[in-house]
């Protein structure tokens, strides 16, 4: 049986007859399979070589290839980078973080810096806070002022319109040498400058002295007034007008209370001190 295939055919070209198919490959006419077989893939007809483009057509995407894994991530990978990262449904941080500024929402987090000036300007809860010192403390062999002893006063605790109440017991020698108690209000413990809050309390041919000092937030945490006078007339009428501060009392604070002596072989000993913070907003 003579069959007539077609002259000039093109590559791929397919030509039937008999029940059998054959296929041009450039060179010659092929038999290929069955006529149920894939004759083209893509408007490719033939023997079809499948590239990229075929299988990501026929997926709808692209398939993750680990050999080259640019702009893909395995489940590993997102697993791992994800451990760094609170789940929306809660977790553990066990870091500080820094928050970028104060909150201007009801749901929003709130910053330290923001909680502690909302405690300072609000009035404080709880009970007086009491502070004393522990044993006897001394100044003698120089005249230079000389810290006895440093109360603190944490932060926050006054409020905008609290007050501190010291007192302070001494004794030194009777004589008539100056011996002078001076009290200072500071961010420094132990300090012997700044922060007056009252005249320095000078004695003489007596024994033993106390004197009291109240120093008051005048509706701000940061403007402080004390009476004008000595620690021991701290309630009379006097020509002096108040000592006035500016300590921000939203941060700690020291009640300083120190000694001068005008001759350095006298001694002058602090017996007790005390503080009391009675806190108001």
């Amino acid at each position: 049986m003579s069959i007539n295939f077609p002259s000039a055919p093109a590559v791929n070209d397919i030509f039937s007859s008999a029940g059998l198919t054959w296929r041009w490959d450039g060179t010659k006419w092929v038999i290929t399979t069955s006529a149920s077989a894939v004759t083209s893939v893509n408007t490719r007809i033939g023997a079809v070589v499948l590239n990229s483009g075929d299988v990501t057509s026929a997926l709808g995407y692209t398939p993750y290839n680990s050999g080259n894994p640019n702009n893909y991530q395995s489940l590993t990978q997102v697993n791992n980078a994800l451990v760094n990262y609170v789940p929306l449904a809660g977790g553990t941080i066990t870091g500080a973080i820094n928050w970028s500024g104060t909150p201007s929402a009801p749901t929003h987090l709130t910053t330290k810096a923001y909680v502690d000036a909302a405690v300072a300007a609000a009035a404080p809860v709880g009970m007086p806070y009491i502070v004393t010192t522990a044993g006897q403390s001394s100044v003698t062999g120089t005249t230079s002022e000389t810290n006895l002893a440093a109360l603190l006063i944490p932060g926050g605790t006054m409020g905008r319109n609290g007050f501190v109440q010291v007192a302070a017991f001494f004794s030194y020698p009777n004589n008539s040498n100056s011996k002078t108690y001076q009290i200072r209000f500071s961010t420094t413990a132990g300090g012997v400058t700044g922060g007056i809050m009252g005249q320095g309390q000078n004695v003489t041919t007596t024994l033993t002295s106390q004197g009291m000092w109240i120093i008051r937030n005048n509706n701000a945490t940061n403007a402080q007034s004390s009476y004008g006078g000595a620690g021991m007339t701290p309630f009379s009428a006097i020509p002096n007008g108040p000592f006035t501060l500016a300590q921000d009392t939203t941060v700690n604070q020291y009640v300083n209370i120190n000694g001068i002596l005008a001759v350095g072989t006298d001694t002058l000993t602090l017996i007790h001190a005390y503080a009391v913070v009675f806190p108001h907003g």
